[in-house]
């Protein structure tokens, strides 16, 4: 009888722990996505699943978990279950001295992990540009060029008109508690796009370029994507116009400076 009892025992543990594994965790809960996260990286562990992993750094990273924001940098740049992406993983490294910047909280790091990220980010922009001059010249279609000319121009006019008699704050300190709550709020809305080649409507002269957004909210969808270096865009899913490849960018101008 004794046995009997602790079997039963040991089988409600396990009933109730799988109950807890199941539950949906708190969306505003970091820490617990990223120990979820890990649990699905750990390649010893029966649940592995780098895309699950993925999802749940991703998910605690745009909350300001500085180590997710490291991890989803490491799958990104070492192509860990996922294709290589070195301009994506360069923009997670660069992620936790956004948030500070823009006086948003973080949680899960160190000044140690802070650096060491800056340093990893320093890297692969050298990286980057000697991949670049390794490359032989690429002239742009004419589609391109006038594309270009007229996201300077337009770049140009808007950042004259918003920013002339706005002197916009260096550090989290000179920003008031208002702007660094808004700031916060937007990380909830701010979602990741890559730059694409749009090869259904594509013309004698080239093919254009659209911003694909990855849950594929269409207010944040553009033709003219802005022709640059970079693949990677922000977009605020409440106006798709503070789409830019900085997120520091949107986020000034989705809680700009007064």
């Amino acid at each position: 009888m004794k046995y009997i009892h602790v079997l039963v025992m040991l089988i409600s543990i396990v009933i109730s722990g799988a109950a807890y594994a199941d539950r949906p965790l708190d969306p505003s809960d970091p820490v617990a996505q990223y120990n979820l996260a890990r649990e699905y990286a750990d390649p010893n562990n029966a649940k592995h699943d780098m895309t699950k992993a993925l999802y749940w750094f991703e998910k605690a990273g745009h909350q300001g978990h500085i180590r997710a924001q490291k991890a989803v940098g490491h799958i990104y740049r070492y192509g860990k279950g996922v294709e290589k992406d070195t301009a994506r993983a360069l923009r997670w490294y660069q992620m936790p001295s956004t948030f500070i910047m823009n006086g948003i909280k973080t949680v899960g790091g160190t000044r140690e992990d802070v650096d060491d990220m800056r340093q990893t980010s320093i890297e692969l922009m050298v990286e980057q540009k000697k991949a670049r001059d390794a490359q032989p010249k690429k002239e742009m279609t004419a589609y391109e060029l006038g594309e270009a000319i007229g996201a300077i121009m337009k770049n140009t006019q808007e950042s004259r008109a918003k920013y002339s008699n706005i002197e916009t704050p260096k550090h989290a300190d000179d920003l008031s508690p208002a702007v660094r709550a808004c700031r916060e709020e937007a990380m909830r809305y701010i979602i990741e796009c890559k730059k694409v080649t749009d090869f259904q409507n594509c013309e004698p002269w080239g093919c254009p370029e659209i911003i694909d957004c990855d849950d594929r909210l269409t207010r944040c969808d553009d033709h003219g994507a802005p022709y640059n270096t970079s693949n990677v865009f922000y977009c605020d899913k409440r106006n798709w116009k503070t789409r830019d490849e900085s997120l520091d960018v949107v986020l000034r101008e989705t809680c700009p400076v007064k």
